[in-house]
Order: C-alpha cells, then structure tokens, then sequence
C-alpha cells in the first residue's frame, strides 16, 4: 500500500511541474496582491516552485489582495530574500519584452538595484536567461541536471554583482548556454514571462522591508514544453499503481 501511493504522489508531481499554472497577461504591469499558498518543490537553499494565488488589485489599509484572482506558479530566482506567507502582500508584475521607463524601478530584487543593467548583460537579458532555462530545463524535465544545479544557476543569473558563490560548476555551465542563447534570440519570452518583483508602498515603489523574493512566472497561451510527455508519464505511473493495487 505504501508503495501504491507513493507512485500516485510521484505521479501526480510529474504531472503537475509538466503544466506549470501560467499567468493571465492582464495581471501584468500594475500592483497586484501576492498570496503563496504552497511550496511543493522545495531545492536545497528554500529555492523551487511556489503555488500562488495572484489578486487583481491590493488595498494597502487592509493589506490584502482585493478583486479577482488567479492560481499561478511561482519560480524563485531571488537568493538573498525569503517569503513570510499566508498574507497576501503588494507586488508588481511587468511582462518581458513590455518594460517602460517607469516600470525599469519595479523590476529589481527588493529594496535593491542590483538587476538593473549590469556588465556585459542587461537586467532584462538576465531574466531572459532564467525564462530559457526555466522553459528548457524545467524542474524534474530529466535534463540531466539536478533541481539544485538547476536552482543555483538561476541564482547565479540575478546575482549581480555577487560572488556568484551560487553556482556551481554544472550550474556555471548551465548559466553561460542560457546567456549564449539569449545574446542570439533578443525578444526570448516576451510576452510569455514576467517577473514578480518583491513589495511595492502605496505609490508603486520598492519598499526595502519587509524583503519579498522576486520571481518569475509563465504567462497564460503557451503551454510548458511538451507537457504531453510528462502527463503521459504520470498518467502511467498512475496506471502502474493500480494494475499493483488490483495484483495485491
């Protein structure tokens, strides 16, 4: 019995990281409320995925997330700051590839600058870099990497103008194919990433505390890559629990 269902947990986790929740393109580019409601993949350094709930607006007198709102899932790429949940908190969202000069204040590690244009690569580039890596190895994806080589080079990425004390070699390597790409392909994920800056005041700008990550989320009309061939692959997992089930 123990057996059969660690199967179906495994096989509903595949199916699951294979059809990552996207975010509608409305919520983007305005203060928007952020609720984690879960943190289902967990990476070593409290990295990975998050479940959210994403709120159309935010009242600052309450504090929490007002309107409509969405389920989305979260990426961390963000090394230094953490997530106090349940409460919902003021966030901005801003699409790559849909920046305007206003918007360059939001998309920044909280209460910090340190993303924005830097060195070789620009702020927007970086997070460019952590959408490839995101949609081509994708956590669990069987890449050949790990979910914390996987993790330590989108830390890597935004840790600017770190120590990089967050890669590895793997991960380095990882990190130089995503930014090779990218320096090749300049409109890589507009329209379909964003990034979930950390909390915003009331007048739309960065406060430094409390500290919230910043993440990046897929938007909604294209799907995760080849979401078929994980569902498929949970789906016999599944399949697999029961025929031992009926055996037993």
């Amino acid at each position: 019995m123990k057996k059969t269902l660690t199967l179906i947990a495994l096989g509903l986790l595949v199916a699951a990281f294979a059809s990552a929740t996207p975010l509608p393109l409305s919520y983007t580019n305005h203060v928007v409320g952020v609720e984690i409601t879960g943190h289902p993949l967990v990476t070593t350094g409290g990295g990975g995925m998050f479940t959210s709930k994403i709120y159309s607006g935010y009242n600052f007198g309450t504090g929490a997330g007002t309107g409509a709102f969405t389920l989305a899932d979260l990426f961390c790429i963000d090394i230094d700051n953490g997530l106090s949940g349940p409460n919902p908190y003021a966030g901005y969202i801003v699409a790559l590839g849909n920046w305007t000069a206003g918007d360059l204040s939001h998309v920044q590690k909280s209460g910090s600058t340190f993303v924005n244009n830097n060195g070789t690569y620009s702020a927007q580039q970086r997070y460019q870099a952590a959408a490839y890596i995101l949609e081509n190895y994708m956590y669990g994806s069987g890449s050949g990497y790990t979910n914390d080589q996987i993790q330590a080079a989108l830390w890597q990425l935004l840790d600017v103008p770190g120590s990089g004390s967050a890669g590895s070699p793997v991960a380095g390597g990882l990190y130089y194919i995503a930014l090779n790409y990218i320096s090749s392909h300049a409109s890589y994920g507009y329209g379909q990433w964003a990034v979930v800056s950390g909390i915003v005041d009331i007048n739309g700008s960065l406060e430094c505390l409390p500290d919230k990550q910043t993440m990046l989320v897929r938007l909604g009309g294209s799907p995760v890559p080849e979401p078929g061939t994980y569902a498929m692959m949970g789906a016999g997992l599944l399949g697999l629990a029961f025929i031992r089930r009926r055996k037993a």
